[in-house]
């Protein structure tokens, strides 16, 4: 699992050193990433070369037709955004 935050602020010169100013002058934000990598194994008994084509046919298959490259942003106010990550796809 990989976890990456970041905090980005800004503000007028001189005034990010005084808490009062910082907060009428200033801007700060709060971002961060968590990737994690999963791997299932399911175990198959294989008697002929005729089993292993068809599950090696089946497993095939059901990799296609699932959607493995998807992104969940969690923002700080609790708001939920879902969607497809096109630099991950095939």
């Amino acid at each position: 699992m990989q976890v990456t935050s970041n905090r980005n602020s800004s503000g007028l010169p001189g005034s990010s050193d005084v808490p009062v100013f910082s907060n009428i002058f200033g801007n700060s934000a709060n971002s961060g990433r968590k990737k994690e990598v999963v791997v299932l194994i399911k175990p198959s008994i294989i008697r002929t070369a005729q089993d292993w084509q068809a599950q090696t046919e089946r497993s095939r298959a059901a990799l296609d037709s699932m959607d493995l490259a998807r992104t969940r942003v969690i923002r700080i106010d609790g708001s939920v955004t879902e969607g497809k990550d096109k630099s991950l796809a095939k």
